[in-house]
């Protein structure tokens, strides 16, 4: 449950009104206050020489951080009109018009001109770009939104701080923007925009409030023998372990992801939210309340970052348990023969253990989320398994980032003697969410997170 407490504060450094409105409203929801250059008094303007919008967002980010030592949010717009020469275009340069920077009456006024200078009506687009900087790491975000054109007759409304909605017009209602209402804007908004926004929006959060903890009621010892960095890995095998061998020096060529289950019927336990009927011990047909809806939640979440997924909801373990891998292995196979990928994730809930009430959880901000495992095969079983160090390279690539994004988000990694159809790919792997105590609610909120993990690792 999202709760109004404040839990960290950033320094938004912009005098922008609409723009403070918008974000202030929208970190609250996360537990994070917003504070402003007014707020602080500060009586610094950074020299805004980028090249785009990035560039200038991060002027802005590190010159108030700087100052504040307050993690700071720097944003900045381009704006690019069809028609226009190079040299009129206004680029960064926005508000400031020949060395001087315009009021919104003066940009009404400038920009209606020119406008009509070149035929009263011109196609243009925003390029967005937020900089988040803590004094180490920078957080990068940029989205763009277009589809809509200048008319040189200004609307009579304002809105304080979008001076330029007074003459931009929504083709699909024909409306102008200072005109158009909530629905409007969902209707009309493609969807590479909204998905840019939302995306931009979940990564701000994150990026801005990243507190996590351990919460397992009654824990089980996790137990490991090997540690790299901030990897702790279960080692059953009789390889050593080296930095060779664990060393993440990979690079991710094909982007393409394959999600399946070999054990698609595996469940969690009943819920509120997520009442069912078991048709075996922590197990059900209804793939609705499985692990097989995990992998969909996380199928839509990547999804949002603009990765090719192919999600698999074949059963493989009904009406027969035994055989399980091999009927998922042909439907790897299939995929592959028209999607040829190198990340394959067999998406698992923990088996039942000694207690089927264990439930390992991190909470991460206000939310609740169950523990995620990595489960790697190799060749030691004495099948053939020649990506099995490139498996194991991936999942501590994948596992070092979620412990700098979100620590606790993982569990030790295990390493096994076994296969587990990991040879089909050369970043296949095992991932198991929760276990049998975890609810499906739990299970799910992971796949935010776990999804903004695989998207860092993937650029």
């Amino acid at each position: 449950m999202l709760t109004n407490k404040i839990k960290k504060q950033v320094l938004f450094a912009t005098t922008n009104p609409a723009k403070i409105k918008k974000y202030t409203e929208k970190l609250k929801e996360k537990g994070i206050e917003v504070l402003t250059i007014k707020d602080l008094g500060i009586n610094l303007k950074p020299e805004e020489t980028g090249k785009n919008a990035i560039e200038n967002a991060y002027i802005k980010a590190k010159t108030y951080y700087d100052k504040t030592k307050i993690v700071s949010i720097g944003m900045d717009n381009n704006l690019y009109i069809e028609g226009l020469p190079e040299e009129k275009q206004p680029g960064t340069h926005v508000r400031r018009i020949n060395g001087k920077e315009l009021n919104d009456e003066e940009m009404i006024e400038y920009y209606s001109k020119l406008v009509n200078e070149y035929g009263g009506k011109l196609t243009a687009k925003w390029v967005y770009g937020m900089v988040i900087y803590n004094g180490k790491e920078i957080n990068e975000y940029s989205w763009s939104k277009g589809h809509f054109y200048f008319i040189d007759k200004p609307c009579e409304k304002r809105n304080p701080g979008y001076p330029l909605d007074s003459i931009s017009i929504m083709p699909e209602c024909n409306k102008y923007f200072v005109d158009l209402t909530e629905e409007d804007k969902n209707k009309n908004q493609n969807e590479t925009t909204q998905n840019a926004e939302t995306r931009n929006d979940v990564q701000l959060a994150q990026s801005t409030n990243t507190q996590t903890e351990v919460v397992t009621p009654n824990p089980i010892s996790e137990n490991y023998n090997v540690q790299y960095g901030n990897v702790k890995i279960k080692n059953q095998t009789t390889y050593n372990l080296t930095e060779d061998i664990l060393k993440p020096d990979i690079k991710i060529d094909n982007k393409n992801i394959v999600i399946f289950h070999t054990h698609s019927c595996e469940s969690y336990t009943s819920s509120e939210k997520y009442p069912y009927t078991q048709t075996g011990n922590f197990r059900t047909t209804d793939l609705k309340y499985t692990v097989t809806q995990v992998g969909s939640e996380l199928e839509n979440y990547l999804k949002k970052y603009n990765l090719n997924v192919v999600h698999d909801t074949s059963y493989h373990d009904y009406p027969s348990y035994t055989g399980s891998y091999t009927r998922s292995l042909k439907t790897v196979e299939n995929i592959l023969q028209t999607t040829p990928s190198d990340i394959i994730i067999d998406l698992h809930r923990d088996a039942i253990g000694s207690r089927a009430d264990y439930a390992p959880t991190v909470k991460i901000g206000d939310d609740y989320a169950a523990q995620i495992m990595f489960v790697i095969g190799t060749n030691e079983g004495g099948l053939y398994h020649p990506n099995w160090n490139q498996n194991l390279k991936f999942a501590v690539k994948v596992q070092q980032k979620a412990e700098e994004m979100y620590p606790g988000l993982f569990k030790p990694m295990m390493v096994t003697k076994s296969r587990y159809n990991q040879h089909t790919g050369k970043y296949a792997n095992i991932m198991e969410v929760g276990a049998t105590g975890n609810t499906l609610e739990q299970c799910l909120t992971s796949m935010k997170y776990l999804s903004a993990v695989l998207n860092e690792v993937m650029k």
